[in-house]
């Protein structure tokens, strides 16, 4: 399989693991073409995709049959480039107990790989079990059951226990460089060769009946989607229109009684909202081309990176950022204690007296 891939000019990547993804923010699931060699961690590598759909979320267990539904319509894209008999890779979750077993039955049933390659960690409690046939036919998907697939399955050590180097960066480490490294693709240069702030970009003015607006990651009401959506990071997507709710007032935007499964064609912040002109301020670097294809605003759980918001050059007090004794004297509440998680010391008891210390 290794030989076959290596022979092709390129070969498709389809990102399944939307906590830890490859080539895009966190939180979508999104399918690529690969002609080069992928060296470095993910935020050196960001790329568009072929298709990418935003699940909005950093688990699953969130919305399963959502994130199915999602797996589904990007896999969809391969079909086309199956037919040029470009090969596909599929990076799952590592989610290896419950609910992530159920869902990578359904991931395997959408895309039917003819090989299954599973890491081996020298830890044994942290290895799947064995993804053959009979666990395919044993386990149930949260959404496909009952359908038998052969393929052939390889097994492979991993050596990621041995690179200690890699423990200093945290998988919210790793999301935050996605989501800068991202977000960098908006910035300008000058003539003199410096980059231009977030804060001193022109944004898009986009009116609110144009487009729908929803709120991925809480239960929020139509009336507080808004203050949801300022100064946040939105996926700008191309949803159904029927799916739209319109307000009685049609200046208002349109609404969605649930998370629309769309194309997301890439990701902007929302710099400001205008309640007089009824209108959003957003910074994005999609061109103006694609833009005509966005009618919607997705918020997930994928929020704006403090540093971006800390570093901004302003002659009075940052927007959006509170100084932590003004959080507490907001919520009535003072300075919390540090707690110290030191082991308790033990305490034996003797045959014949009460207790001894050790």
């Amino acid at each position: 399989m290794i030989v076959g891939v290596a022979r092709c000019k390129e070969v498709a990547y389809l990102e399944c693991d939307i906590g830890q993804t490859e080539f895009t923010p966190p939180g979508c699931i999104a399918l690529h073409l690969v002609s080069s060699p992928i060296l470095g961690p993910p935020f050196t590598h960001q790329r568009k995709a072929v298709r990418m759909c935003y699940f909005g979320q950093l688990s699953a267990q969130e919305d399963p049959v959502r994130y199915v539904a999602c797996v589904k319509l990007v896999h969809q894209a391969y079909a086309k480039l199956k037919a040029n008999k470009v090969p596909l890779i599929i990076n799952t979750m590592g989610w290896n107990r419950g609910m992530g077993l159920n869902l990578l039955v359904d991931v395997v049933s959408i895309t039917e790989p003819t090989h299954i390659l599973q890491f081996q960690h020298a830890s044994k409690n942290k290895n799947m079990p064995s993804i053959d046939v009979s666990f395919l036919e044993s386990t149930l998907g949260m959404v496909y059951s009952g359908r038998l697939h052969r393929h052939e399955l390889l097994r492979i050590h991993s050596g990621a226990h041995i690179h200690e180097w890699a423990k200093q960066y945290k998988p919210d480490d790793h999301r935050t460089l996605c989501l800068l490294s991202s977000v960098s693709q908006m910035l300008q240069w000058t003539v003199n060769w410096k980059l231009l702030p977030l804060e001193t970009l022109q944004p898009y003015k986009v009116s609110w009946r144009c487009v729908g607006v929803h709120v991925v990651e809480s239960s929020v009401s139509n009336s507080m989607t808004l203050y949801a959506l300022n100064a946040s990071i939105v996926a700008l997507c191309a949803a159904d229109e029927k799916e739209m709710v319109r307000s009685e007032d049609d200046s208002l935007p349109m609404f969605f009684h649930s998370t629309p499964i769309c194309r997301c064609l890439g990701f902007g912040i929302v710099r400001g909202i205008d309640p007089v002109e009824k209108v959003f301020y957003i910074l994005t670097a999609l061109s103006p081309k694609k833009l005509e294809a966005v009618n919607t605003l997705l918020k997930g759980a994928v929020t704006i990176p403090a540093c971006i918001l800390t570093s901004q050059v302003t002659s009075g007090a940052v927007p959006y950022v509170i100084p932590v004794p003004d959080v507490h004297s907001a919520l009535g509440g003072a300075a919390e204690k540090p707690r110290s998680f030191r082991k308790r010391r033990r305490y034996k008891y003797g045959p014949d007296s009460a207790l001894s210390l050790p």
